[in-house]
């Protein structure tokens, strides 16, 4: 899936399957030009993988968020039916904060804390983004990534094995 922001508000497209989401992409960037788009390719690790389970969630009307990570303080008995901790943090930490909480540096502090090892990357309809534990990732190219699963694969010597070490 993917967030931008257009015409002052939060635009997002979700997709299970890969050349819907380029076509999409394609679409925002020939009508928008060069703008900061949020991108996520979910590998799930809690809830079902769903379309509503994709990134990014929308806090309200004014947050977007994409997150990488598994959150240890949300416990899966707080997720209902099959949710992921990242839309649960949207719903029940991120939209009842106070007006003004992304520029509140101790809000942020006690967010990172919150999501311990996890990565999470929050666009405000005015185009500002936060990116919170940031020093977790990686910056190529004026590109922010999360890990390095963007990298080409590196294969053994003998290139008798696939990325994960195994035929």
């Amino acid at each position: 899936g993917m967030a931008w922001v257009e015409n002052g508000e939060i635009q997002t497209f979700k997709t299970l399957a890969f050349s819907e989401f380029m076509s999409a992409y394609d679409s925002v960037i020939e009508r928008c030009g060069e703008i900061d788009i949020l991108i996520h390719f979910r590998i799930t690790s809690r809830g079902h993988t769903t379309l509503d389970m994709c990134h990014p969630f929308m806090v309200n009307d004014e947050y977007a968020i994409i997150h990488n990570g598994t959150m240890s303080k949300i416990t899966a008995k707080e997720c209902d039916h099959g949710e992921s901790d990242t839309s649960f943090f949207a719903r029940e930490i991120l939209a009842n904060l106070p007006d003004g909480w992304m520029c509140n540096k101790s809000i942020t502090r006690l967010l990172e804390d919150f999501i311990g090892y996890s990565k999470v990357i929050i666009m405000r309809n005015n185009g500002d983004i936060q990116i919170l534990n940031e020093d977790s990732g990686y910056w190529v190219d004026n590109v922010w990534y999360s890990n390095k699963t963007y990298e080409a694969p590196k294969y053994s010597r003998s290139d008798n094995y696939d990325y994960y070490g195994y035929r």
